[in-house]
């Protein structure tokens, strides 16, 4: 990758947003090209994995199948990566909304018997 010519030393507003934008685009586009790899990777260890009967050709295109999934967190990642700083986020983390305290109960908590 080519180094950046734009640094968040110069306080400059518009160098911050060209910087992320560019990253953001290199980001895209790096994660749709490792998406078209893996789904021609995939569809031709499925076919030839039907076509000679081998099982593990066929697990490893789910394996291959999984690393699409995970460009999709990737994805997701970089776009909400994208969003500008803000003084509660300087590090330019998009700012999430607390969970309800629930969602922990539901998930970590074993139920109590019942009596």
């Amino acid at each position: 990758m080519m180094r950046e010519t734009h640094t968040l030393s110069h306080g400059s507003a518009h160098a911050d947003k060209h910087l992320r934008e560019k990253r953001f685009r290199e980001g895209q586009r790096i994660t749709w090209v490792s998406v078209a790899v893996n789904i021609v990777l995939t569809s031709m260890q499925l076919v030839v994995g039907f076509i000679a009967h081998s099982q593990s050709l066929i697990a490893d295109a789910m394996h291959t199948l999984s690393d699409i999934v995970a460009d999709g967190f990737v994805l997701f990642a970089n776009r909400r990566a994208r969003k500008p700083r803000t003084p509660i986020t300087p590090m330019a983390m998009a700012v999430t909304k607390p969970r309800p305290r629930w969602c922990w109960d539901c998930c970590w908590r074993a139920p109590a018997p019942e009596s």
